[in-house]
């Protein structure tokens, strides 16, 4: 049976079970609702778990630059994906793009729990932020709540939308631009913390090799670790992308230079890619040199790093970014009501996140993670 069926099949009776579970516990948990496609648990709270924030002038200087981080991650999302349009009208074969989270599509195996728990995480950040920015400026939070989406997990944060809406102007950025804001600092503290655990590089080690496909048929092996193609070296999983998308489409010979841990001995295979193939087929994980931590702490404890920057990057840009949904969408809705005022102000509103949301779903690809 193929792999995407099976991913299908679990993925249904795993959602199965969780709506049934729901379902009755639904009958006995005040707040918790049960819909096909969400589970919803909302829970009052006026949040005293903040304590007394109050809107000094320390808070007033964090909460200003949360809107400029908010605005440097918009330009950082226009400058990202004008990219990666610009790169599929030069270059369609070679382009990255936005990759949604499918589990069984563009996410399998262990990589799903990762990114699973990275998004719960980076979700709860955010809606957090947003929570301690209103709880600082005034504006009462009526309730909190937790859903999830099928194989999405999500944390969120009600505000009292007659007092948010009846608020000073410059209090709704701070409390919009403060989920984004504090995503993207996340995102950069768990990049530190993963160039600190991940150096020194020593190349990408093959975790697992995908049936059917060139490094199966030429005998690459889960344990070698890849350090150069083509004479290019390979410091990290991320290095080796760009080397193969170059001939998505084409046929063309690999020269790899591999390493074994377990005989000690370099060596080198030539691997063939048919032109119907559009990768070689392997699963990365950054390969390292000595360490007192052994690896079945460095090599999980890498990869959850690695998602927790990702995705926490991801989720500041997508979200700062003006779409009609996002914090970046409201932000512009904003300012653009206070500067220009009647039909000129919603049509210039309009024109920008229907621009945006073009430029996402144009840049959007399936490509496994």
């Amino acid at each position: 049976m193929p792999d995407l069926v099976v991913s299908l099949i679990a993925l249904a009776l795993y959602w199965a079970s969780f709506l049934a579970i729901s379902f009755f516990l639904s009958k006995r948990i005040r707040g918790l609702r049960v819909n096909p496609l969400m589970i919803i648990y909302r829970k009052e709270t006026t949040l005293e778990t903040f304590g007394k924030a109050s809107y000094n002038t320390v808070a007033k200087i964090l909460l200003y630059a949360a809107i400029a981080l908010n605005f440097a991650s918009m330009l950082f999302f226009y400058y990202t994906i004008f990219g990666v349009v610009m790169a599929r009208f030069v270059s369609p074969e070679s382009a990255g793009g936005l990759v949604p989270i499918i589990p069984g599509i563009t996410i399998t195996g262990i990589t799903i729990v990762y990114v699973l728990f990275s998004i719960g995480v980076s979700a709860t950040i955010h809606e957090l932020s947003h929570a301690l920015a209103s709880k600082i400026v005034g504006i009462p939070i009526k309730a909190v709540g937790f859903i999830l989406s099928i194989f999405i997990p999500a944390a969120y944060v009600e505000p009292d939308e007659e007092k948010f809406n009846s608020a000073d102007r410059l209090k709704k950025l701070e409390v919009l631009s403060a989920g984004p804001a504090s995503n993207f600092i996340v995102g950069l503290i768990f990049l530190a913390l993963l160039g600190i655990i991940a150096s020194p590089m020593a190349g990408a080690m093959i975790t697992s090799v995908d049936s059917g496909y060139p490094a199966e048929q030429y005998g690459l092996k889960p344990g070698w670790i890849i350090i150069a193609v083509n004479g290019t070296p390979i410091q990290a999983p991320g290095d080796l992308s760009p080397i193969i998308s170059q001939y998505a489409n084409s046929t063309v010979y690999f020269n790899m230079t591999l390493y074994d841990p377990k005989t000690n001995a370099t060596f080198w295979k030539m691997v063939y890619k048919p032109d119907n193939f559009s990768r070689i087929g392997v699963v990365l994980e950054q390969a390292r040199g000595p360490s007192p931590i052994p690896d079945s702490i460095y090599y999980p404890l890498l990869n959850l790093l690695f998602y927790l920057y990702i995705i926490n990057i991801s989720l500041a840009l997508i979200n700062s970014a003006p779409i009609f949904i996002t914090d970046g969408g409201k932000v512009v809705s904003e300012i653009i009501g206070w500067k220009i005022k009647g039909n000129a102000g919603k049509a210039l509103n309009f024109f920008i996140q229907v621009f945006t949301l073009l430029l996402v779903l144009s840049s959007i690809t399936f490509t496994p993670i």
